[in-house]
């Protein structure tokens, strides 16, 4: 579905993903850069070292206007793949029947229009861009790494698995934990509660220093759970 709005709106998406590839490709060429400065330095070369530094003024000045004009157009592309999405919302409503119509209440429509449009741009627009970067910046910075030595890439990609697979050992630990802070977090709301609504009896007994024994018990269990 949201392929077919990126489709409506080819031509600026296009530029968008023109102007990603340049920005990933001036970010890895400064990165190359950086190593040449250093050879000249290392070599004593000052006009290599002066030329190296004036290219590489250049890439980040164009990296800063190809970041501009990225989330530029980002904000353009969105708001008229949004504006799109309203349409149809409202073309299907338009199409409706009365008693098809009826069937929700008018502010079930008005989320439609505005809270879940908004969660699109938010978590399916912008993350498909969020891709592209990352596909671009991942092609790019492998090409530059080629120029070094290709065990290099290798070495990332072995990294990268690392990287990614290693906090799935521990994921399992962590939604038991997760679950046990949520359930004693529940007991702790229930017995607080309990003890609040016998506050005025507690009153009438002289007993409210339970009140205080009653949270820190709750307290130190959860606190416990959250250590483990």
């Amino acid at each position: 579905m949201l392929i077919s709005y990126f489709r409506r709106t080819w031509g600026i998406n296009v530029l968008i993903l023109i102007i990603i590839v340049g920005s990933s490709t001036l970010q890895a060429t400064s990165a190359i850069l950086n190593s040449f400065m250093l050879n000249s330095l290392i070599q004593r070369d000052l006009h290599q070292f002066i030329f190296y530094t004036v290219l590489l003024l250049a890439c980040w000045l164009g990296f800063t206007g190809c970041i501009f004009c990225q989330y530029y157009l980002y904000g353009v592309a969105t708001q008229r793949m949004s504006l799109l999405l309203r349409q149809d919302i409202a073309r299907s409503l338009q199409g409706r029947s009365y008693a098809a119509f009826h069937k929700q209440e008018s502010d079930t429509y008005a989320s439609w229009l505005m809270n879940d449009v908004a969660l699109i741009e938010e978590q399916g627009f912008a993350n498909v861009y969020k891709v592209a970067e990352m596909a671009a910046a991942t092609i790019i910075s492998i090409g530059a790494l080629f120029t070094y030595h290709w065990s290099l890439i290798v070495l990332t990609l072995v990294l990268s698995l690392l990287t990614a697979f290693l906090p799935q050992v521990v994921h399992k630990k962590l939604q038991v934990v997760n679950l046990q802070v949520t359930q004693r977090n529940e007991a702790f709301l229930n017995g607080v509660s309990d003890v609040l609504k016998g506050f005025d009896t507690l009153l009438a007994f002289q007993k409210t220093q339970r009140l205080m024994q009653s949270v820190t018990r709750y307290g130190q269990k959860i606190a416990a759970c959250k250590v483990e």
